[in-house]
């Protein structure tokens, strides 16, 4: 009776160190793959921070164009107010010496 009860005994030890063995395989297979993700997780992120550094240059660029235009539209329309102005003054010549022309 000791025997048997010394073996099945044994046969439980053995099974539950069968489970444990699995269990720390599973472990180990999920450590492994997490540590393979946060790698891959690393490089995403890595290249997504290069992908916003780009980005953000860009903009800036664009932004510095942008004012660039703006200043040259600003230019133009001051250009052409002084025009305005200036072709107002002459058609008032022209009008004055019109008029002092037919009083002769």
């Amino acid at each position: 009776k000791k025997l048997k009860k010394a073996q099945k005994d044994c046969e439980k030890a053995l099974a539950k160190l069968n489970d444990t063995v699995k269990e720390r395989n599973t472990a180990k297979v999920t450590v492994t793959s997490s540590k393979k993700a946060a790698a891959k997780a690393k490089k995403n992120a890595e290249a997504a921070q290069k992908d916003l550094e780009k980005s953000q240059k860009k903009l800036e660029k664009k932004q510095a164009e942008k004012e660039q235009l703006e200043g040259d539209a600003q230019e133009v329309l001051t250009a052409f107010e002084n025009v305005k102005e200036v072709e107002a003054k002459k058609r008032e010549e022209l009008e004055t010496a019109s008029k002092e022309c037919e009083e002769l």
